[in-house]
């Protein structure tokens, strides 16, 4: 009869503290790289209450960094007005899964982060009425509990 397989052993608390604290300094780094105009955006995805948005926070804090933090409801016309109202900050929206969905902020967000870093992005935003154009260089930060 063959033998039946083996978890792996429970990692010691030394070992999941180690990597959490890997997991930090990798997130903060990916946060500085944003802030730094290294890249135009990071995706941050991870579950809920593990300290996501404390550390995005804390880093941009510490760096000085200019940021808008948008979470709740937030409109694909409120993303725009946001990105025009601060051109050189770093937009982090955060749990705003209703944004995500949205095919008019999912354009509006690739147009924000796509292109090379440090060169300002051409943002547009047409309705019937108007047409809107902001060149956007800062960085966008999404955080959300799902990939």
């Amino acid at each position: 009869m063959p033998k039946p397989p083996t978890l792996p052993a429970r990692p010691d608390r030394a070992g999941a503290l180690d990597h959490y604290r890997r997991l930090v300094a990798l997130l903060a780094d990916r946060v500085r790289s944003v802030a730094g105009r290294f890249q135009t955006g990071a995706y941050i995805v991870g579950r809920p209450g593990a300290g996501k948005s404390h550390t995005v926070r804390r880093v941009l804090d510490d760096c000085g960094a200019d940021y808008v933090f948008l979470n709740g409801r937030v409109t694909p016309a409120a993303l725009f007005e946001e990105l025009a109202d601060r051109p050189d900050s770093v937009l982090v929206v955060d749990d705003v899964p209703q944004l995500f969905d949205n095919l008019q902020a999912s354009q509006i967000l690739m147009a924000a982060i796509g292109g090379d870093p440090g060169v300002p992005r051409r943002v547009t935003y047409v309705t019937k009425a108007e047409r809107r154009v902001v060149e956007y260089s800062g960085g966008v930060i999404a955080i959300s509990n799902r990939p």
